[in-house]
């Protein structure tokens, strides 16, 4: 592979092609340390706001210009479609990325990957596969099967006690979510709760036999989950000790971003793919912001967050140094000191702990609005945002906004309308917007009839056609400029809408129609944004929803689970105790608090009870790392 050896002549020439009109507003200047990165194959950690994109973005890039092999390519995992388009957004700013969109290489999720080199083409060699089943789909489909198979229905009396007394439609629910959860072919399902419910192989109980012949009915109705094709990916594996050189020789070169966020089932599959000591492979992403790793009661790799070697970027684009200097001890992973690359000026504000009692507990959100207005007078800041670990027992973000609601949508869900999805707050990524116009489209079809049916589907015919370029385009242009009048509005979406198959004219006016910008705001506003006393809006979120977003000002709110977060939090925040959490709680809060606080640009808070906080930390935190202490 000396043929792709990046050197620095490389990537000094890119900095040169994206240091006038071609940037697309990013940041392509690159360090000792990036360079470093992009030259080398080793594993990165890259702190908020250091240019990861960018940087993963410039190796494709720069791969693709000395990429030679017509039946061998490139492989790039994401965690998140998100992602995967925001890796493109960049590619394709420069010609050479439009190389890697198509064969022989693959850009996509580590779902699809598993999916489409794995898991499908062992499936369809025995079972017709409908579709990944989603909760109602297969919840009915259990309730269809158990209606009609008189041996089946004993598994309502034989979980009523297992899921503390479920009601039938309940059992169903969770029936829907079986699932293949190892090579041995386990099986699993998970309560209402999330808990899991397992039944090896080695069982030979009355449960395990009804388990199995009601997902053998579900595999041939074409029904299966997610997670079934990392199982059924394992076993092709360990009945095919070839598969992993052959798929090592179609990729030479693999790139995992997101690395933090992969569970230890998907790890684990990728170590039994990557093992031949001829592949390049490069995992980026940054442990401390590993808050999904849990997520659907799967467990976090431990290859890499656990890693002690990672190549660090600790110099991030985002903030000042008086925000870096303050979120640095909430590295759980220790990083090091952050860096600013912006001016001191950038983010001198008075980031401020508010500290409430009982009483004024529900002034918060206002006095976070007043010192915002003070600190942007002139009303620039548009992305303005409160965040708390979760609602947590007893309501705790309801606390301070008894109108927060952890269950409505703070995105762009369910589109109608494109200029809907156009006219959203602009601190909403372009790559997240131009998922929801896919995703916009792929409803619209739906709702035809069109046997495109799927984003897969989509994807697939937009990548095929003639004009892909063109659409591609008119979207940029769209995400650019905006939304028109309505006289040009037809004008602006042609391009768009010659790439779409065709239609019915009913459809075609409910998706592409214009409404004026006011009512288009009116219909995407977010539910959970607090009105304060001056006017300001602020979103009221939890963390989990705001990991990869950027705000101007940020504050968190101390919740409680189990124990009150911030308030666990404080000696590690003060500098008193300077090592890492031990104990899986305390290592989740400081990650928590660690996505919470390093995403605003300007103005970082806290809100933390008077309880929690002795005199002796406010005057360290006031003195001694410049926090303004504001008593309510």
């Amino acid at each position: 592979m000396d043929s792709m050896r990046i050197s620095e002549a490389d990537i000094d020439a890119l900095e040169s092609y994206f240091s006038g009109d071609n940037s697309g507003g990013g940041a392509w200047k690159f360090d000792l340390k990036r360079r470093d990165a992009i030259k080398g194959w080793m594993d990165v950690q890259a702190c908020p706001g250091s240019g990861k994109t960018t940087l993963v973005a410039t190796k494709l890039i720069l791969l693709a210009q000395k990429w030679e092999h017509r039946n061998k390519g490139v492989c790039v995992l994401t965690h998140t479609n998100v992602a995967k388009h925001e890796i493109i957004e960049k590619m394709t700013l420069h010609p050479a990325g439009e190389r890697l969109l198509s064969y022989p290489h693959f850009i996509g999720t580590i779902q699809e990957f598993v999916n489409k080199f794995l898991g499908l083409p062992k499936v369809r060699g025995k079972y017709p596969f409908t579709s990944f089943s989603d909760g109602d789909v297969a919840k009915n489909f259990v309730g269809k099967i158990l209606a009609n198979n008189s041996d089946l229905r004993g598994l309502y009396r034989n979980l009523k006690r297992e899921l503390s007394g479920a009601s039938n439609d309940e059992i169903r629910s969770c029936l829907g979510t079986l699932h293949f959860s190892s090579e041995n072919l386990d099986l699993t399902f998970h309560r209402l709760n999330g808990s899991k419910v397992e039944s090896a192989t080695s069982s030979h109980s009355d449960r395990r036999k009804m388990l199995c012949s009601l997902k053998t009915k579900m595999m041939e109705e074409g029904l299966f989950n997610y997670r079934d094709m990392y199982a059924i990916a394992d076993r092709a594996i360990d009945q095919n000790t070839k598969l992993p050189s052959i798929l090592a020789t179609r990729f030479p070169c693999w790139i995992v971003d997101e690395m933090q966020d992969t569970q230890l089932h998907q790890d684990n599959l990728l170590q039994k793919i990557i093992h031949d000591s001829d592949v390049l492979l490069q995992r980026l992403g940054d442990p401390d912001q590993a808050i999904f790793d849990g997520i659907g009661g799967g467990q976090p790799n431990a290859s890499y967050n656990n890693s002690t070697t990672l190549h660090t970027i600790q110099n991030t684009h985002r903030f000042g140094s008086s925000i870096s200097q303050k979120i640095t001890r909430l590295s759980y992973n220790r990083i090091g000191e952050i860096q600013s690359e912006r001016p001191d000026a950038y983010s001198a504000h008075p980031h401020t702990i508010f500290v409430f009692d009982d009483t004024t507990q529900k002034n918060v959100l206002n006095a976070f609005s007043e010192l915002v207005a003070k600190c942007d007078p002139e009303g620039t800041w548009k992305q303005i945002k409160a965040v708390g670990a979760s609602n947590g027992q007893q309501g705790h973000i309801e606390k301070y906004w008894a109108d927060f609601n952890q269950g409505k949508s703070t995105s762009i869900d369910k589109p109608t309308r494109l200029i809907e999805i156009l006219e959203v707050d602009g601190c909403v990524e372009g790559a997240v917007i131009y998922k929801k116009i896919l995703d916009g489209i792929v409803v619209m079809l739906r709702s035809d009839g069109n046997a495109i049916n799927s984003r897969s589907k989509l994807d697939q015919h937009l990548k095929s056609h003639v004009n892909y370029g063109t659409f591609r385009r008119a979207i940029a242009s769209l995400l650019l400029d905006g939304a028109g009048t309505s006289e040009n509005w037809t004008a602006q979406t042609r391009d768009i809408q010659d790439v779409i198959p065709t239609i019915k004219a009913t459809s075609t006016g409910q998706f592409f129609d214009y409404a004026e910008s006011e009512h288009a705001s009116k219909s995407m506003a977010t539910n959970n944004k607090f009105r304060s006393t001056n006017g300001r809006e602020i979103e009221v979120a939890t963390i989990h929803s705001v990991k990869g977003e950027t705000h101007d000002a940020t504050l968190v709110l101390e919740t409680k689970h189990h124990d009150f977060d911030l308030e666990k939090m404080l000696p590690y925040l003060s500098g008193d105790i300077d090592s890492a959490p031990t104990g899986k709680r305390n290592i989740e809060r400081m990650r928590r608090l660690f996505v919470g606080a390093s995403r605003p640009r300007h103005l970082v808070c806290m809100a933390i009870h008077a309880d929690h906080l002795s005199n002796e930390l406010r005057a360290k935190l006031r003195d001694v790392h410049r926090w303004e202490i504001l008593e309510l």
